[in-house]
């Protein structure tokens, strides 16, 4: 699912530079992607990195 940053600014009732903000963290990390649609700026998760983590957490626990 996409949402647009504006939507989840309004979503959490944060102003949107500042979800923007912690987007680009978790874009520069790989857990999520952007793309600009015009004037709005559309995130997903990116769902392989997402598995690769908690294959990571699955394999880890108790070792």
């Amino acid at each position: 699912m996409r949402l647009t940053v504006g939507g989840l600014g309004e979503g959490l009732n944060i102003a949107p530079s500042k979800v923007y903000h912690h987007l680009k963290e978790l874009r520069r990390t790989g857990l999520i992607r952007m793309d600009r649609q015009g004037k709005n700026i559309e995130c997903w998760v990116e769902e392989e990195t997402i598995d690769h983590l908690v294959e990571f957490f699955q394999t880890s626990k108790g070792g």
